[in-house]
C-alpha cells in the first residue's frame, strides 16, 4: 500500500516513507533518506500497543526497508513509529521516538 509521506527532522534530514507492503510472509516498510547522520529504524505497533516482531533490514540512503513479521488477522490498525538506532546502546535509543 503506498505511503508516499515524508517527514523533516533536525538539520534539514528528510525521511521519506514509500509504501507498505503486507503478505502473508511478513510485513515490510520501505523509505528514503536524505542528510542523515543516525541511522533511522521503524518499529511497528498494533492498535493494542503490542509491538511487531522486527526479523531484518537493510539501511542506506535510499531503497531502505524493514521487515517484521506477517500481520495477525485480528490486527486493524498499525502505528508506525521511526527512531534513530545506536549500534552500541541499542535498547535505549530503540525506545526513543523521532
Amino acid at each position: 500500500m503506498p505511503i508516499n509521506k515524508y517527514f523533516t527532522l533536525k538539520d534539514d534530514q528528510k525521511v521519506t516513507v514509500e509504501e507498505l507492503i503486507l503478505t502473508p510472509v511478513s510485513t515490510m516498510i520501505t523509505y528514503n533518506t536524505e542528510n542523515i547522520y543516525n541511522d533511522l529504524y521503524f518499529r511497528i505497533e498494533d492498535q493494542n500497543g503490542v509491538e511487531l516482531q522486527e526479523l531484518f533490514g537493510k539501511i542506506s540512503g535510499y531503497n531502505s526497508y524493514i521487515r517484521f513479521i506477517a500481520l495477525e488477522n485480528n490486527i486493524t490498525k498499525l502505528r508506525v513509529i521511526p527512531y534513530p538506532y545506536c549500534y552500541w546502546n541499542s535498547a535505549i535509543y530503540r525506545k526513543t521516538a523521532v
